[in-house]
C-alpha cells in the first residue's frame, strides 16, 4: 500500500500546541515510527512534512504538504496531530467514506492502548483533509495538556496502532535477533584474558566488542592481528631468531597464550615456541610446520 503522511506543524510559522509536552516533538516522533514500521511491513511511505522550512503563512505550509501528497500517488494520507484544550483521548477527521472507515478503525486501535475514544468527525473544515486527492485521515492522537494521555504516550505504540487500523495487520517486532557466533565468543574470551577487558562472553558482536576489537587492531598495527580478531586469511609468520618485530609483540603474546607457553619472553617468538606451535597444529590435524599462517590462525579462534 502507498501511504503519504505528515507530522502536523513542525515548520515556521506553523508550530503546534504546547502543554505538558510539545505537539511538534510528538508528531515528528510518531511519523518517524510510522515510516519505519510501514516500510518493514512492505508498504511505500512518503513523508510530506516540511521540517523547519520557513513559509510566509500557515496556509503555505498546508499547501506544501498537500502538493507533495497529491504527487506521491498514495492511496491514503495520514495527517498526524495532537490535541489541546483540556480533553482526553483520540479522535480523527475525514471526509470520504473510505477516509471515515480508516478513521474509525484507527480510533479503535489507539483506544485499545488505553486512550479514550472520541470517535470520527467531519473533516471538511480542515485544509489538508479537504485538499488531498486520496482518502485522508487527520488523527488527533491524544491531548498534550492531559497528564493521563501524556503518561501513556509512546510513539512506537501509536504508530503500530495507526497501521493496525489502516492495514488490519499488527506490526511484527522489528528488533533484529542477535547472531551468536562461536568465533566471536572465543575472541571475547581472549580479549578479556589478554587485555583485561570485561566483555560479556555471549558470542554477539555488539558495540563494546567492536570497540575492543578495533582497539586491539590499532595496538597490533599488522594485518596478522586483523586475521587474529576477524578470522581473515592473511598470512602471518614470525622470525625464529629469538627476536620479534615490535609490531608483532601482542600477536605473539596471543600465540603464547593459545599454545600454553608464555615463559619469561612474553611477546617474543623463540625456538621453544615453534615446538609448541607444532604440537598445537598436530592436535588440530594440521601440517606441523611451526608456522603461524592463516590455517593455524583460524584454528586458534575456533
Amino acid at each position: 500500500m502507498n501511504i503519504s503522511c505528515d507530522a502536523g506543524h513542525n515548520c515556521v510559522p506553523d508550530s503546534g500546541a504546547v502543554g505538558i509536552r510539545k505537539e511538534d516533538d510528538l508528531t515528528k516522533a510518531v511519523v518517524k515510527s510510522l515510516a519505519t514500521f510501514a516500510s518493514d511491513m512492505g508498504n511505500q511511505i512518503k513523508d510530506c512534512t516540511p521540517y523547519g522550512r520557513p513559509f510566509a503563512n500557515v496556509g503555505q505550509s498546508l499547501a506544501y504538504r498537500c502538493n507533495l501528497a497529491n504527487l506521491s500517488g498514495s492511496e491514503l494520507h495520514l495527517c498526524i496531530h495532537f490535541n489541546a484544550g483540556g480533553g482526553e483521548g483520540v479522535e480523527a477527521y475525514a471526509i470520504s467514506s473510505s477516509g471515515h472507515e480508516y478513521a474509525t478503525k484507527i480510533c479503535a486501535a489507539i483506544s485499545s492502548l488505553g486512550y479514550g475514544n472520541r470517535g470520527t468527525k467531519d473533516g471538511s473544515h480542515l485544509y489538508v483533509v479537504r485538499n488531498t486527492t486520496m482518502a485522508c485521515v487527520l488523527v488527533e492522537c491524544s491531548f498534550v495538556d492531559n497528564k493521563y494521555d501524556m503518561d501513556k504516550y509512546n510513539s512506537d505504540d501509536l504508530a503500530k496502532a495507526i497501521l493496525l487500523g489502516v492495514t488490519g495487520r499488527r506490526v511484527i517486532n522489528t528488533t533484529p535477533i542477535p547472531i551468536i557466533d562461536p568465533q566471536i565468543k572465543k575472541i571475547q574470551q581472549d580479549l578479556n584474558i589478554l587485555f583485561k577487558y570485561n566483555l560479556a562472553v555471549d558470542g554477539i558482536l555488539g558495540p563494546l566488542t567492536k570497540v575492543a576489537m578495533d582497539k586491539a587492531n590499532l595496538i597490533f598495527g599488522v594485518t596478522g592481528a586483523i586475521a587474529l580478531l576477524k578470522a581473515t586469511a592473511e598470512v602471518l609468520t614470525f622470525p625464529l631468531d629469538g627476536v620479534t618485530a615490535p609490531h608483532c609483540e601482542y600477536a605473539t603474546r596471543y600465540i603464547q597464550f593459545r599454545v600454553g607457553n608464555g615463559g619469561d619472553k612474553v611477546g617474543v617468538f623463540y625456538f621453544g615456541m615453534e615446538a609448541k606451535v607444532k604440537i598445537f597444529q598436530g592436535s588440530k590435524g594440521l601440517v606441523q610446520d611451526g608456522i603461524v599462517g592463516p590455517i593455524t590462525w583460524a584454528a586458534f579462534i575456533k
